[in-house]
Formats: structure tokens, sequence, C-alpha cells
């Protein structure tokens, strides 16, 4: 699923960039049990609002489909929009299982023996 969410916002990120030499970075890292997915582009930023989570793209329309498919694939996803470009942070949790930093010693297995 992250690819397909990578893929999706490096393709618009490309399309918006300006071209130039580092126009476009991808971040991602883990934090916790998830996956954190960045993808900034130095473009003229993002235009609109994200669409509605159950707002179907319109199928008559060549574009329009990459951020409702992200949308559907993370758990939390915003925009930031400013003078530099745009910055897309996606997360999708649960994909690391978390450890316990102290977990309890295993019990140690009865031999059976009587002293």
């Amino acid at each position: 699923d992250l690819l397909v969410v990578a893929s999706e916002l490096c393709s618009n990120a490309v399309r918006m960039a300006s071209g130039a030499a580092r126009g476009v970075v991808l971040r991602a890292r883990a934090e916790g049990d998830a996956l954190v997915v960045e993808v900034q582009d130095d473009g003229v930023g993002f235009s609109g609002a994200l669409p509605a989570a159950d707002e179907v793209p319109a199928l008559d329309k060549d574009d329009g489909r990459g951020l409702f498919i992200v949308q559907a694939m993370v758990d939390e996803l915003d925009v930031v929009t400013s003078s530099a470009g745009t910055m897309i942070r996606c997360v999708k949790r649960c994909l690391f299982p978390e450890t316990d930093p102290d977990p309890a010693p295993a019990p140690v297995p009865s031999s059976g023996a009587r002293a």
C-alpha cells in the first residue's frame, strides 16, 4: 500500500515542482508502530481542499484520483502549503509491533525433579 502512496505523491510532486535540482524530496521513517511518508515539492503550492474521503472523483476526468487513492490507504493525511512549495505527510499505523521496553522475565520451566 505504501509503495502506491509514495508513487502517487511523487507523481503529483514531479508535475507541480519547478524542475530545479532537489525540487522534489521523498522522506520515509518509522515512528512507533507507524510509517510516515512525506513528499515535498518546490512548486506553486497545492490549490484547493483535499477531497472528502467519500467523494469519488469524476470518471470523465483524466486526473484527480491520486489524493483520493492516498486518502483511502493511510490513517492520516496532512497538506502544508507555503511560498516554498507543498509538503504532504501521510501516516500508516500498526505496521510495526510495539515492543515492551521492560518485558517481564520469562518463567523458568520446572524440571519436575524434587530436592
